[in-house]
């Protein structure tokens, strides 16, 4: 059994730069394993256990980059396990540390070697409650703790990985551009500073956000559609893509992810 639940943040302060947190609680034995799926957004995933991120041990707290590749998380077949997932916005994860973002694409770090003794503090105030209230409130404690203002150049650059992300229609992203102060390298350097890849892959990523949410939609479509609806040229192009961010055919992605077919029949 798997209780998964997704709450919003509580603080305004922190809406921009957080999604939203994910609370699990695992009772099996039939998983032990995780493949985390790229999105466009980094995450900080703690965990009452001790688990692997692509085979390199990282005790119970890993911070996994933006990525256009999956990870693959394992632990110890346990009865229960308790966890709590951050996922930052796509420019989230630089407010809370002064750490290129560039520097951390595509990788799977240990949260105590970026945040250190607070965030071991922190991981065994959240390990020492089941309370999902309070496990919220020292989340965001630890979070506004850390947190770093943006300048107005970066927030005009946040709106660029925004417009993409969201497909805004109404500003263009071309018109975005154009107010900022700074030459395309330039604006295409900070960009990778800030969400951690360049425009070309942030743009792939969200698409294969579509792809994600499209699957695990509670009236399913064909393989066809989804590619389609997510915004891929063809179908060849949609499983090209796929398997470059899974190792997966689409077909074949439900049975090789069981985590991901235990959600999804969640959400039946």
């Amino acid at each position: 059994m798997i209780n998964y639940t997704e709450i919003f943040p509580t603080r305004q302060e922190l809406r921009p730069y957080i999604e939203s947190y994910v609370i699990l609680a695992l009772h099996t034995t039939k998983i032990n394993t995780k493949v985390f799926l790229s999105r466009p957004g980094a995450t900080l995933l703690v965990s009452s256990i001790p688990f692997s991120a692509n085979k390199q041990t990282i005790e119970t707290g890993v911070l996994l980059g933006i990525s256009d590749g999956s990870k693959i998380l394992n632990w110890k077949e346990m009865a229960t396990a308790r966890g709590l997932i951050v996922k930052f916005s796509p420019y989230g994860l630089s407010r809370f540390t002064d750490i290129p973002m560039e520097h951390l694409g595509n990788e799977a770090l240990s949260a105590s070697s970026v945040w250190g003794n607070s965030f071991r503090k922190t991981q065994n105030e959240l390990m020492e409650t089941a309370h999902v209230t309070t496990q919220i409130e020292i989340t965001e404690a630890f979070l506004m703790k850390l947190f770093i203002k943006p300048n107005e150049i970066d927030k005009r650059i946040f709106r660029i990985a925004d417009n993409i992300k969201t497909k805004d229609t109404f500003n263009s992203l071309e018109s975005i551009i154009k107010e900022i102060p700074l030459s395309q390298r330039q604006i295409e350097r900070r960009f990778k500073a800030l969400m951690g890849v360049n425009i070309q892959t942030f743009n792939r990523i969200c698409h294969f956000e579509n792809v994600k949410s499209l699957l695990m939609e509670k009236q399913p479509i064909s393989l066809t559609e989804v590619g389609y609806q997510a915004g891929y040229y063809d179908q060849a192009h949609f499983i090209r893509e796929f398997k470059r961010f899974t190792a997966y055919s689409p077909k074949s992605f439900f049975e090789k992810a069981p985590f991901y077919r235990y959600i999804s029949k969640l959400n039946d």
